[in-house]
């Protein structure tokens, strides 16, 4: 197989994929790094990838992407809790739609090696709705303040500064490995759940946002 020469295309792609988020979507990475073109250039280009051993693909069922446009919840240290009965209805709510066949891309192990993140196969397809989901966040985060995308910490890798504690989803790290805010995904959170995720977030002092 003749050799293939990486673009700043490609790094950016294989930063986040090892870094950020467990995969992505053909139509998140299309218009994301192809600027909303068809798809047809992106798909070339990663099947490319995908011969050469760096990305691995599968077809999976997956509720339509949600818009996310912003969070349902925001909160910092110091405001009044916020009404979390109507922010469970809102986050229950939005799954109206219908699981459809989904294009997804994952580093393999020898790309996450290579960039000393994660990869390798897709083995919880149970969470392929919250995972995706938690890409379309960080994809707005690059988009919308890309300074902040570029401190995002995902559960996979843990904060130096906590011990024996759940990361959320993901987190915003300052330079000293301190949190400075915790993002979740709220998928379809009951109130209970939304009221122990406030708690822990309360109790630790650190602002949060679910999406």
């Amino acid at each position: 197989m003749e050799s293939l020469l990486w673009t700043d295309r490609d790094r950016e792609l294989f930063e986040a994929l090892t870094h950020c988020v467990p995969f992505f979507s053909l139509g998140q990475i299309a218009r994301t790094w192809w600027l909303g073109r068809t798809t047809n250039a992106a798909q070339n280009r990663l099947a490319k990838l995908t011969a050469h051993g760096l990305l691995w693909h599968a077809r999976v069922p997956a509720h339509p992407e949600l818009p996310l446009e912003a969070p349902v919840v925001r909160w910092q240290p110091g405001e009044g809790r916020p009404e979390l009965g109507s922010a469970s209805y809102r986050l229950r709510a939005r799954w109206t739609g219908v699981p459809r066949s989904t294009l997804l891309f994952r580093a393999t192990s020898r790309l996450g090696g290579y960039f000393g993140g994660d990869g390798g196969r897709l083995s919880h397809e149970l969470h392929v709705d919250h995972d995706l989901h938690m890409a379309t966040v960080y994809l707005r985060y690059r988009a919308e303040r890309p300074d902040l995308a570029a401190r995002w910490l995902s559960e996979k890798k843990p904060a130096r500064t906590r011990r024996h504690q759940k990361l959320p989803d993901a987190a915003l790290q300052d330079d000293d490995g301190r949190l400075m805010r915790v993002v979740e995904f709220g998928g379809a959170y009951k109130r209970p759940h939304l009221e122990s995720f406030h708690n822990d977030c309360e109790a630790r002092g650190l602002p949060y946002e679910v999406w």
